[in-house]
């Protein structure tokens, strides 16, 4: 079962997407985490095929919670989000890094944009 992980402050948007994850493959295995805490715990699982981490949130940053559990991410595919302009700058760091940044997407990402996003990576 293919297991995606969604780091995001914002509950809303994490039920948003996995409502879209939901509606074009069932069988994925959806989990989030609202913060650093949850996201350092689930982040432990090894069978998580992809991570979509948002990267501003209150306190910290998602490059801040990749980078403090980079042992935990390995080679995970990661699509980063942002609602900051700066959101490219970021994922060419991370991937300087080390870190699998397969995109870095600005918010908002639309259902369509996410389904062709998760046919791309979930799908190779």
């Amino acid at each position: 079962m293919t297991k995606i992980l969604i780091i995001d402050d914002e509950e809303d948007v994490c039920k948003y997407i996995k409502l879209v994850v939901k509606s074009e493959w069932p069988a994925c295995k959806v989990i989030s985490a609202n913060g650093p805490i949850s996201a350092e715990e689930k982040l432990k699982d090894r069978g998580i095929a992809l991570i979509i981490c948002d990267d501003k949130m209150p306190n910290i940053t998602g490059a801040q919670i990749l980078s403090a559990n980079k042992a935990n991410v390995g080679q995970t595919k990661i699509i980063m989000l942002s609602c900051s302009d700066d959101i490219e700058k970021t994922g060419r760091e991370l991937k300087r890094q080390g870190f699998n940044i397969v995109e870095a997407i600005q918010k908002p990402v639309y259902p369509n944009g996410l389904r062709q996003l998760f046919d791309l990576h979930l799908n190779d």
